[in-house]
């Protein structure tokens, strides 16, 4: 990722750069560093950087801990690391040692304990470990890219070492006892730690009178209905026809005023964040991220005059499946990691809710600046040949 040369008064505790609060980041003893290092758990492979990550920590007696999905992966990395391979080739991520023993697997009781989240992948993966923690406060986030599209991937995975060691290791607490580990102390391309608060607008569902049996589709396993707005959003929201042939029949109310009919393939709801991504794709528009709105956009509509729709995020908003419905239910997507269905009758309330998230940094620049040049450099938005000035012929 590219990052600014505009720097801040170090003097200063706190820098206000645009819409934008930069605050010192605070450290912490390494005895009480908790880190969370999260990777998506669709992935059958181990991100190449995880290990080296782990091993990194571990070099500093730090608390790790990871998804149970990506435990047994470094499990089974090990096995396959043991094994005799008939060509003695191997990879540098074979050769990394890790203490697996000394690693803990993340879950419910021990969420409240994390104070920093590692995160390794792209804006999805991001997305996902963020939505873990929106019902409480959301750790620090150190973010890693791929080289994949994005806006919340702060550095590449190769600057795995200089980035954890200036925003953990150097401004620890008790961090004379780590004086020898002194090799990126000089790193004039890392300065002071900031954190940047990034205001971002997530849809919050809030369930009504959906069927307890269906809900229980949402999280494999339980057969608990989710209580009063206990799922979110940080990307889109999708309502469509699934596996039924028909027409969509949604009836659509913003405050409770019949706004119109959906009738279509279905509609996206998305938050500024996800204007980027399937909103994108179905013709939405594309909102600047500290824009708090929603976003209302048809999926394929059976009418020309039906355009996208901004509205303000704190209005309720409100889908049913109508009784005159040819299909029998309709399929609900949130942010592609939970999905149910919604019944003839049944309807759900989506709602914009403020959600402010941690980013460590380095550099703080102007959000308007960086959206700009991501707009540019990720997406490629109206990326063509400028059209030349006419020319004179000899």
């Amino acid at each position: 990722m590219e990052r600014s040369n505009s720097t801040v008064d170090k003097n200063s505790s706190t820098q206000q750069i645009g819409l934008e609060e930069f605050t010192p980041l605070r450290g912490i003893a390494i005895k009480d560093l908790k880190v969370f290092i999260f990777m998506k758990p669709s992935k059958k492979e181990l991100d190449p950087y995880i290990k080296r990550v782990i091993e990194f920590l571990q070099r500093f007696s730090i608390s790790c801990y990871v998804t149970e999905a990506v435990m047994q992966l470094l499990k089974d990395s090990m096995v396959e690391a043991e094994e005799p391979d008939d060509d003695q080739s191997s990879t540098h991520s074979d050769t990394i040692k890790i203490d697996i023993d000394s690693i803990d697997i993340f879950s419910e009781e021990n969420q409240n304990s994390i104070n920093r989240i590692i995160t390794l992948g792209g804006d999805g993966t991001v997305v996902q470990a963020i939505k873990l923690f929106v019902k409480d406060k959301c750790p620090k986030m150190i973010t890693f890219g791929q080289e994949s599209i994005g806006y919340l991937c702060c550095f590449e995975g190769s600057e795995y070492e200089e980035v954890l060691y200036h925003s953990l290791i150097k401004i620890a607490e008790d961090r004379d006892d780590y004086e020898k580990f002194t090799e990126f102390e000089e790193d004039i391309k890392y300065g002071i730690p900031y954190v940047e608060k990034k205001d971002r607008v997530v849809l919050k569902v809030l369930f009504d009178d959906l069927d307890p049996d269906v809900m229980s589709t949402i999280t494999p396993g339980k057969t608990k209905k989710p209580k009063f707005g206990s799922l979110y959003a940080l990307n889109q929201i999708i309502v469509d026809r699934g596996s039924f042939n028909y027409l969509t029949n949604l009836e659509c109310y913003i405050n409770g005023n019949p706004l119109t009919v959906i009738q279509g393939d279905g509609v996206i709801l998305s938050s500024s964040t996800g204007s980027t991504a399937y909103n994108m794709s179905a013709g939405g528009s594309i909102v600047y991220n500290y824009v708090n709105c929603v976003l209302l956009t048809p999926i394929c509509p059976h009418s020309l005059s039906f355009r996208p729709l901004i509205l303000p995020d704190d209005c309720v908003i409100t889908l049913k499946a109508s009784e005159n419905s040819r299909a029998e239910y309709y399929s609900v997507s949130i942010d592609g990691d939970h999905s149910f269905s919604l019944k003839k009758g049944e309807k759900i309330d989506i709602q914009g809710s403020l959600c402010s998230l941690p980013f460590v940094t380095f550099n703080p620049v102007d959000p308007m600046q960086e959206w700009c040049s991501r707009l540019n450099s990720s997406l490629h938005w109206n990326s063509r040949p400028v059209q030349k000035n006419f020319t004179k012929k000899n």
